[in-house]
């Protein structure tokens, strides 16, 4: 496939130069929204999620393109880019290319996470140059998100369970654990997900190093929605037997953060010593 090379001297894939060229010459319907309509449909979310800054929203709206256009063809673009990027990774970390579109079409999160699995950097995105050059940083993955992306892995896909609403979904059993994610991958880090991640726990053996923690009524049992792998994005729940108080206590943001290294560590070791994979 040609490439060209803008100003800036980012590559850009000469078919996805061509989607942006027709976009360009499509003039806003007559019946379709006024310029101020489109400059207020301009979502704070798209620099994070998307890198799209509101100065080159402005820009094609000035041009009398339609907001839902604008962000479709900027999404399209972002997510081929990733594709290219990430595609030579997705045999070593075990994803099919479907899995890698699922991934691309989370936007900056998915590209967090599949750097971490894959080991490719996240470089300047090969996006317009007008947003990589003050690209918001993606949102960074975290031990919690990454035994979500291990879940997926190594779990076993089990289907018409109450958690998923009779929808297949990963689950992984092993060590001191239970770990069950969507079936879909890339949700992790985003903040108005509806997917909910859940981990039960009812021991944590590499935790006893951490400060202040005390395995006598230790029992960590949450739903993390959004699949973010944060202390705010958990809800307590008492899917198998009623949560420790204890442990509420104990898991201010730091350990739980602490605890989900931990736990990653020991599901690390698990799989490098106990199984063949």
């Amino acid at each position: 496939m040609k490439a060209t090379i803008d100003a800036s001297g980012l590559i850009f894939p000469a078919v996805l130069l061509f989607a942006l060229s027709a976009l360009a010459l499509a003039p806003r319907a007559s019946a379709g929204e006024s310029r101020d309509g489109c400059l207020f449909a301009y979502n704070a979310d798209y620099a994070l999620n998307w890198l799209l800054l509101r100065s080159a929203w402005e820009t094609k709206c000035g041009e009398g393109l339609q907001s839902r256009d604008i962000i479709r063809a900027h999404q399209t673009v972002f997510i081929e880019a990733c594709l290219q990027k990430f595609l030579p990774g997705t045999k070593k970390a075990g994803f099919t290319e479907s899995d890698l579109r699922a991934y691309c079409s989370r936007g900056t999160a998915g590209e967090a996470l599949l750097s971490s699995r894959t080991g490719i950097s996240i470089e300047a995105p090969m996006v317009s140059s007008a947003a990589a050059a003050s690209a918001v940083a993606p949102v960074e993955t975290n031990a919690w998100t990454r035994i979500y992306a291990l879940t997926r892995l190594k779990g076993n896909r089990v289907n018409n369970y109450a958690f998923a609403k009779g929808q297949d979904f990963w689950e992984l059993q092993a060590t001191q654990m239970i770990v069950r994610v969507p079936k879909h991958p890339g949700v992790e880090a985003d903040t108005r997900a509806s997917d909910i991640c859940r981990v039960e726990s009812g021991y944590c053996d590499r935790c006893q190093g951490l400060p202040g923690y005390d395995h006598k009524g230790y029992m960590l049992v949450f739903d993390d929605v959004g699949c973010r792998g944060t202390l705010e994005s958990i809800r307590w729940s008492a899917a198998s037997g009623e949560t420790s108080p204890q442990t509420r206590a104990w898991l201010n943001a730091k350990m739980f953060a602490r605890a989900g290294e931990k736990y990653e560590e020991e599901l690390v070791w698990y799989f490098r010593n106990r199984t063949a994979n």
